[in-house]
Protein backbone atom coordinates (compact mmCIF):
# COMPACT_ATOMS: atom_id res chain seq x y z
CA UNK A 1 0.00 0.00 0.00
CA UNK A 2 2.86 2.33 0.79
CA UNK A 3 4.51 1.45 -2.51
CA UNK A 4 1.26 2.22 -4.35
CA UNK A 5 1.37 5.81 -3.06
CA UNK A 6 5.09 6.14 -3.83
CA UNK A 7 4.63 4.71 -7.35
CA UNK A 8 1.59 6.76 -8.32
CA UNK A 9 2.13 9.50 -10.88
CA UNK A 10 0.96 13.08 -10.44
CA UNK A 11 -2.84 13.14 -10.65
CA UNK A 12 -2.97 9.38 -10.13
CA UNK A 13 -5.49 7.27 -8.30
CA UNK A 14 -4.65 4.65 -5.69
CA UNK A 15 -7.18 1.95 -4.84
CA UNK A 16 -6.57 0.11 -1.57
CA UNK A 17 -8.66 -3.03 -1.51
CA UNK A 18 -8.92 -6.35 0.22
CA UNK A 19 -9.02 -7.16 3.88
CA UNK A 20 -6.16 -6.19 6.15
CA UNK A 21 -6.12 -6.86 9.85
CA UNK A 22 -7.75 -4.06 11.85
CA UNK A 23 -4.38 -3.56 13.57
CA UNK A 24 -2.46 -3.06 10.30
CA UNK A 25 -1.12 0.45 9.72
CA UNK A 26 0.85 2.03 6.88
CA UNK A 27 3.08 5.08 6.69
CA UNK A 28 2.52 7.61 3.94
CA UNK A 29 3.66 11.17 3.49
CA UNK A 30 0.76 13.64 3.37
CA UNK A 31 3.05 15.98 1.42
CA UNK A 32 3.51 13.29 -1.25
CA UNK A 33 -0.26 12.88 -1.52
CA UNK A 34 -0.83 16.65 -1.76
CA UNK A 35 2.04 17.40 -4.15
CA UNK A 36 1.08 14.53 -6.48
CA UNK A 37 -2.61 15.50 -6.20
CA UNK A 38 -3.51 11.83 -5.60
CA UNK A 39 -6.96 10.37 -5.17
CA UNK A 40 -6.96 7.50 -2.67
CA UNK A 41 -9.95 5.19 -2.39
CA UNK A 42 -10.62 2.13 -0.29
CA UNK A 43 -12.74 -0.87 -1.12
CA UNK A 44 -13.66 -3.63 1.29
CA UNK A 45 -13.75 -7.09 -0.25
CA UNK A 46 -17.16 -8.69 -0.63
CA UNK A 47 -16.81 -12.49 -0.59
CA UNK A 48 -20.32 -12.99 -1.99
CA UNK A 49 -19.75 -11.48 -5.44
CA UNK A 50 -17.40 -14.05 -6.98
CA UNK A 51 -20.13 -16.38 -8.28
CA UNK A 52 -22.03 -13.47 -9.81
CA UNK A 53 -18.86 -12.15 -11.46
CA UNK A 54 -18.05 -15.56 -12.95
CA UNK A 55 -21.62 -15.83 -14.22
CA UNK A 56 -21.41 -12.41 -15.92
CA UNK A 57 -18.14 -13.41 -17.59
CA UNK A 58 -19.60 -16.77 -18.72
CA UNK A 59 -22.65 -14.99 -20.19
CA UNK A 60 -20.27 -12.58 -21.97
CA UNK A 61 -21.90 -9.61 -20.24
CA UNK A 62 -18.40 -8.61 -19.14
CA UNK A 63 -15.64 -8.85 -21.77
CA UNK A 64 -12.47 -9.74 -19.91
CA UNK A 65 -10.47 -10.58 -23.05
CA UNK A 66 -10.31 -6.92 -24.06
CA UNK A 67 -8.60 -6.14 -20.74
CA UNK A 68 -5.56 -8.27 -21.61
CA UNK A 69 -2.81 -6.16 -23.12
CA UNK A 70 -0.02 -8.76 -23.18
CA UNK A 71 0.38 -12.55 -23.33
CA UNK A 72 3.68 -14.11 -22.27
CA UNK A 73 4.94 -17.66 -22.60
CA UNK A 74 6.88 -19.12 -19.70
CA UNK A 75 10.03 -18.86 -21.79
CA UNK A 76 9.45 -15.13 -22.34
CA UNK A 77 9.02 -14.33 -18.64
CA UNK A 78 12.64 -13.53 -17.72
CA UNK A 79 12.94 -10.98 -20.52
CA UNK A 80 9.43 -9.63 -19.92
CA UNK A 81 10.12 -9.11 -16.22
CA UNK A 82 13.47 -7.45 -16.96
CA UNK A 83 11.74 -4.98 -19.30
CA UNK A 84 8.36 -4.80 -17.56
CA UNK A 85 8.23 -1.03 -16.93
CA UNK A 86 8.93 -0.32 -20.61
CA UNK A 87 6.26 -2.74 -21.87
CA UNK A 88 3.36 -0.70 -20.47
CA UNK A 89 1.40 -3.80 -19.45
CA UNK A 90 -2.10 -3.08 -18.19
CA UNK A 91 -3.04 -6.76 -17.78
CA UNK A 92 -0.64 -9.54 -18.66
CA UNK A 93 -1.25 -13.28 -18.59
CA UNK A 94 1.03 -16.27 -18.86
CA UNK A 95 0.07 -18.71 -21.60
CA UNK A 96 1.32 -22.22 -22.18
Amino acid sequence: MELAVKSAAKGGQVLLFGVASPETTISVSPFEIFSKELTIKGSFINPFTQEEAISLIAKKVVDVQSLISHRFSVEELPEAMANYPDLKVSKGIIIH
